[in-house]
């Protein structure tokens, strides 16, 4: 009987052991496979910015390239807004030598039109008019002219035989070189009854302040010509950013109608100006630059500008091409490996429209995509699109 209970214990040992051991095994089994899912999670999350870029895609993208970043010096920005305008050396006035009507030359003469200097522009008359006849007045002055030159001769021998005082002389002689002058300047340009007007200079019509047969007055303004070889950069600064002009040294600026930014330094740009002083009616302070034009910017044009002041030194900063945008963050791609790029998200901060500084996000040694940034950000959706499909 003894035994039996002996036998009894022992079974319900081992049936205990058994229970403990599985029990733990499924425990264990638990654990495991909880790491493992969030081993699994975790390398999906570190996975999730890659961005599979391959050699054959990039070779297809026009001006693909990435870009070392490194430590250099940038300027402090003052982004504002400005408008380009003609130099005042660069441009002239033409304006009526006489009164009459003015006809244009070449009825298609447009603002913005080419002209060569000596071009005929303009052509004004008396036609049908009793006072202000161009031919009339030429005439007349050819006329008084001629008489007082005859005078003049007259006065010559008179003088040589002391016949004439030389008081009378001087004034017969001052009478002849005034008549010569009116003569020269109102037959001047004259030609079948009509003063001609020409181009003062190469360049184009920047205005056209008449219309053909309209009647002007003479030294009225009928056009202005200007060459379009210097540009004034004319930046309107708020007064908070005073203490910033002071120390102004360049800028550049982006013109809105091709998205193109240009440096001064390389247009052979200057500071002219910058306002001293303000008044209560002035809420902005007049900046000036003055470069010359390489083609292609239009006279007029408002404009973004960058102005430049203090310098700062050993900062970070990369191509604006290189930084996206999405939902209000910005990014880069960095190469990990040819062919794998991290979608990265960056803090920047000012930008001078071609490069911009980056607080933190990237340090100096690392690649990014300069040349085809957006290429690998359509590639980055849709490998996310396709993700989510399957999921």
């Amino acid at each position: 009987m003894k035994q039996y209970f002996i036998y009894i214990f022992l079974a319900s040992s081992v049936l205990s052991s058994l229970n403990s051991c599985g029990k733990h095994s499924k425990e264990e089994s638990a654990e495991k496979e909880q790491e493992h899912s969030e081993e699994g999670h975790s390398h999906g999350e570190a996975n999730s910015n890659i961005v599979e870029f391959s050699k054959e895609q990039a070779s297809k993208v026009q001006g693909f390239f990435v870009e070392t970043v490194i430590l250099g010096d940038f300027h402090s920005i003052v982004k504002t807004s400005g408008q380009i305008t003609s130099s005042p050396g660069d441009e002239a006035v033409i304006v009526a030598t006489c009164s009459g009507l003015v006809n244009i030359s070449n009825p298609s003469l447009v603002e913005g039109m080419q002209v060569k200097q000596g071009q005929t522009l303009f052509s004004i008359s008396g036609d049908h008019l009793g006072e202000d006849n161009v031919a009339t007045r030429t005439l007349e002055a050819r006329t008084r002219y001629e008489a007082a030159k005859t005078e003049y001769e007259r006065a010559q021998t008179l003088m040589k035989e002391a016949i004439i005082s030389a008081t009378e002389f001087r004034q017969i002689k001052l009478n002849h070189e005034q008549a010569k002058l009116v003569y020269e300047a109102t037959s001047k340009g004259v030609s079948g009854g009509r003063k001609i007007i020409s181009a003062p200079m190469t360049g184009y019509v920047k205005d056209l302040l008449v219309q053909a047969g309209q009647y002007v007055e003479l030294g009225q303004k009928l056009a202005v010509v200007c060459r379009n070889n210097k540009l004034i950069l004319r930046a309107d600064v708020s007064q908070r950013y005073l203490p910033q002009i002071q120390t102004l040294k360049t800028a550049t600026f982006t013109t809105p109608y091709d998205g193109k930014t240009y440096e001064l330094e390389q247009l052979k740009g200057r500071l002219l100006s910058f306002g001293k002083t303000t008044n209560k009616d002035a809420f902005y302070t007049p900046v000036n630059f003055e470069f010359v034009n390489p083609g292609g910017i239009t006279e007029g044009s408002f404009v973004e500008v960058y102005l430049k002041s203090e310098i700062l030194p050993d900062v970070t900063t990369i191509p604006v091409k290189a930084v996206m945008e999405d939902q209000g963050h910005y990014y880069v791609f960095v190469q990990h490996a040819e062919g794998e790029y991290e979608k990265r998200e960056i803090q920047t901060g000012d930008s001078d429209g071609i490069r911009i500084l980056v607080k933190q996000g990237i340090k100096a040694g690392e690649k990014i995509v300069v040349g085809g940034a957006y290429s690998v950000k359509l590639a980055s959706q849709a490998g996310t699109n396709q993700e989510t499909h399957q999921h």
